[in-house]
């Protein structure tokens, strides 16, 4: 069975450093985690998206996703598309600004979240 490599060899094959072995570690397990688990494949800016929206009491207006996660809007819109086809987001018309969209949050997606959360907590 083949070892994983040392920070240190990581550091010789790539030549990026690697801040901590322990930490890559983790990430390594938590994403195998992931793999392995029931929980639909979201990409990176899906799953920040909704860990984003999560970490909100209120919902948020697509701008402030835009600006929090540091990417345009049409990233967030479809990435909120593809977490509303799964149900795991809602959008509303923000009935402050009839122009704006509000992203929330679903019990499904709350699902997600715990999940995930537990499959962190698990390694």
């Amino acid at each position: 069975m083949a070892q994983p490599l040392s920070s240190e060899a990581v550091l010789s094959v790539s030549g990026i450093p690697c801040r901590d072995e322990e930490d890559l570690v983790r990430l390594q397990r938590l994403t195998v985690a992931y793999v392995r688990s029931p929980l639909p494949d979201l990409t990176q800016r899906q799953a920040a998206i909704m860990l984003t929206v999560y970490v909100y009491q209120d919902p948020l207006t697509v701008r402030v996703l835009a600006r929090e996660l540091g990417v345009g809007k049409p990233v967030i819109t479809r990435g909120v598309s593809a977490l509303q086809a799964l149900g795991y987001m809602t959008r509303i018309r923000d009935p402050d600004d009839g122009r704006s969209v509000l992203v929330g949050k679903t019990k499904m997606g709350m699902k997600w979240i715990n999940e995930y959360i537990r499959l962190n907590d698990a390694i």
